[in-house]
Protein backbone atom coordinates (compact mmCIF):
# COMPACT_ATOMS: atom_id res chain seq x y z
CA UNK A 1 0.00 0.00 0.00
CA UNK A 2 2.92 2.35 0.21
CA UNK A 3 4.14 2.15 -3.23
CA UNK A 4 -0.20 2.73 -4.07
CA UNK A 5 0.49 6.01 -1.94
CA UNK A 6 3.48 6.93 -3.24
CA UNK A 7 2.44 6.94 -7.11
CA UNK A 8 -1.05 8.63 -5.84
CA UNK A 9 1.28 11.14 -4.91
CA UNK A 10 3.15 11.83 -8.02
CA UNK A 11 0.44 11.35 -10.35
CA UNK A 12 -1.20 14.26 -8.39
CA UNK A 13 1.44 16.65 -8.54
CA UNK A 14 1.38 15.73 -12.16
CA UNK A 15 -2.71 16.81 -11.90
CA UNK A 16 -1.01 20.02 -9.97
CA UNK A 17 1.11 20.76 -12.94
CA UNK A 18 -1.66 21.20 -15.57
CA UNK A 19 -3.49 23.81 -12.95
CA UNK A 20 -1.51 27.06 -14.24
CA UNK A 21 -4.18 29.30 -15.10
CA UNK A 22 -2.50 29.90 -18.96
CA UNK A 23 -3.75 26.19 -19.49
CA UNK A 24 -6.99 27.28 -18.80
CA UNK A 25 -7.51 29.26 -22.50
CA UNK A 26 -8.99 27.66 -24.98
CA UNK A 27 -10.23 30.09 -27.24
CA UNK A 28 -7.56 31.43 -29.43
CA UNK A 29 -9.09 35.08 -29.62
CA UNK A 30 -8.14 35.06 -25.39
CA UNK A 31 -4.73 34.54 -26.16
CA UNK A 32 -2.51 37.66 -26.01
CA UNK A 33 0.82 37.78 -27.55
CA UNK A 34 2.80 38.81 -23.94
CA UNK A 35 1.21 35.24 -22.77
CA UNK A 36 3.24 33.51 -25.48
CA UNK A 37 6.58 33.33 -23.84
CA UNK A 38 5.14 32.45 -19.84
CA UNK A 39 3.15 30.11 -21.95
CA UNK A 40 5.78 28.38 -23.89
CA UNK A 41 7.83 28.40 -20.06
CA UNK A 42 5.07 26.60 -18.49
CA UNK A 43 4.91 23.82 -21.03
CA UNK A 44 8.68 23.62 -20.85
CA UNK A 45 8.68 23.36 -16.65
CA UNK A 46 5.28 20.60 -17.31
CA UNK A 47 6.95 18.75 -19.87
CA UNK A 48 10.32 18.39 -18.10
CA UNK A 49 8.16 17.90 -14.71
CA UNK A 50 6.62 15.27 -16.82
CA UNK A 51 9.48 13.21 -18.07
CA UNK A 52 11.13 12.69 -14.54
CA UNK A 53 7.78 11.78 -12.87
CA UNK A 54 7.98 9.06 -15.93
CA UNK A 55 10.60 7.76 -14.66
CA UNK A 56 9.87 7.79 -11.32
CA UNK A 57 6.50 6.00 -11.99
CA UNK A 58 8.22 3.21 -13.99
CA UNK A 59 10.01 2.33 -10.67
CA UNK A 60 7.25 0.90 -9.29
CA UNK A 61 5.78 -1.08 -12.01
CA UNK A 62 7.02 -4.28 -10.61
CA UNK A 63 6.46 -3.49 -7.18
CA UNK A 64 2.85 -3.00 -6.95
CA UNK A 65 0.07 -5.92 -6.68
CA UNK A 66 -0.56 -7.32 -10.32
CA UNK A 67 -3.96 -6.70 -9.55
CA UNK A 68 -3.57 -3.46 -9.35
CA UNK A 69 -1.62 -3.27 -12.60
CA UNK A 70 -3.61 -5.75 -14.67
CA UNK A 71 -6.84 -2.79 -13.97
CA UNK A 72 -5.24 0.55 -13.69
CA UNK A 73 -1.61 0.93 -14.83
CA UNK A 74 -2.48 1.16 -18.75
CA UNK A 75 -3.39 4.91 -17.90
CA UNK A 76 0.60 4.83 -17.57
CA UNK A 77 2.27 2.99 -19.87
CA UNK A 78 3.84 4.17 -22.87
CA UNK A 79 1.59 4.38 -26.10
CA UNK A 80 -1.46 4.92 -23.45
CA UNK A 81 -3.70 7.99 -23.89
CA UNK A 82 -1.53 10.08 -21.49
CA UNK A 83 1.87 8.99 -23.48
CA UNK A 84 0.35 10.07 -27.02
CA UNK A 85 -1.46 13.34 -25.61
CA UNK A 86 2.49 14.24 -23.96
CA UNK A 87 4.11 13.64 -27.04
CA UNK A 88 1.37 15.89 -28.42
CA UNK A 89 2.12 18.45 -26.29
CA UNK A 90 6.07 18.35 -26.70
CA UNK A 91 5.33 18.41 -30.67
CA UNK A 92 3.35 21.32 -30.75
CA UNK A 93 5.67 23.02 -28.01
CA UNK A 94 8.71 22.25 -30.30
CA UNK A 95 6.57 24.11 -33.26
CA UNK A 96 5.21 27.20 -30.98
CA UNK A 97 9.41 27.71 -30.01
CA UNK A 98 10.10 27.76 -34.48
CA UNK A 99 6.97 29.91 -34.72
CA UNK A 100 8.02 32.83 -32.19
CA UNK A 101 11.65 32.77 -33.66
CA UNK A 102 10.19 32.97 -37.11
CA UNK A 103 7.63 35.43 -36.28
CA UNK A 104 10.26 38.30 -34.43
CA UNK A 105 12.61 38.05 -37.68
CA UNK A 106 9.57 38.06 -40.26
CA UNK A 107 8.87 41.37 -41.31
CA UNK A 108 6.03 40.61 -44.14
CA UNK A 109 2.71 41.89 -42.01
CA UNK A 110 0.62 39.34 -43.61
CA UNK A 111 2.76 36.26 -43.14
CA UNK A 112 3.66 37.75 -39.42
CA UNK A 113 -0.24 37.38 -38.82
CA UNK A 114 -0.14 33.99 -40.27
CA UNK A 115 2.64 32.44 -37.43
CA UNK A 116 0.85 34.73 -35.10
CA UNK A 117 -2.51 32.92 -36.05
CA UNK A 118 -0.70 29.30 -35.89
CA UNK A 119 0.87 29.97 -32.28
CA UNK A 120 -2.34 31.08 -30.84
CA UNK A 121 -3.54 27.57 -32.60
CA UNK A 122 -1.27 25.06 -31.10
CA UNK A 123 -1.46 26.87 -27.83
CA UNK A 124 -5.00 25.92 -27.74
CA UNK A 125 -4.27 22.85 -28.73
CA UNK A 126 -1.64 22.32 -26.12
CA UNK A 127 -4.27 23.29 -23.47
CA UNK A 128 -6.64 21.17 -25.11
CA UNK A 129 -4.04 17.85 -24.53
CA UNK A 130 -2.59 19.23 -20.62
CA UNK A 131 -6.92 19.54 -19.83
CA UNK A 132 -7.48 16.14 -21.10
CA UNK A 133 -4.34 14.77 -19.11
CA UNK A 134 -5.38 16.68 -15.78
CA UNK A 135 -8.69 14.48 -16.00
CA UNK A 136 -6.98 11.55 -16.73
CA UNK A 137 -4.36 11.90 -14.11
CA UNK A 138 -7.63 12.64 -11.31
CA UNK A 139 -9.31 9.72 -12.90
CA UNK A 140 -6.30 7.58 -12.25
CA UNK A 141 -5.98 8.67 -8.45
CA UNK A 142 -9.52 8.50 -8.03
CA UNK A 143 -9.39 4.80 -8.88
CA UNK A 144 -6.04 4.03 -6.92
CA UNK A 145 -7.65 5.10 -3.86
CA UNK A 146 -10.57 3.37 -4.24
CA UNK A 147 -8.23 0.00 -4.73
CA UNK A 148 -6.62 1.34 -1.92
CA UNK A 149 -9.91 1.84 0.48
CA UNK A 150 -10.80 -1.95 -0.60
CA UNK A 151 -7.70 -3.72 0.08
CA UNK A 152 -7.69 -1.58 3.83
CA UNK A 153 -11.00 -3.10 4.31
CA UNK A 154 -10.38 -6.61 3.04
Amino acid sequence: MKYLFEIVDIVSELEYQTEYPIFQLTKVNQIKMNQWKIHYDQVTDFIDFLGNSGINLSHYRFKLPQSFINTWWELLEQNSDLDKRGTEVKQLHKQIKNDMARYNKEQDKNKKNKIEQKIRENIVKINSEINGMRDDYGHFCERALIYIDKLETN
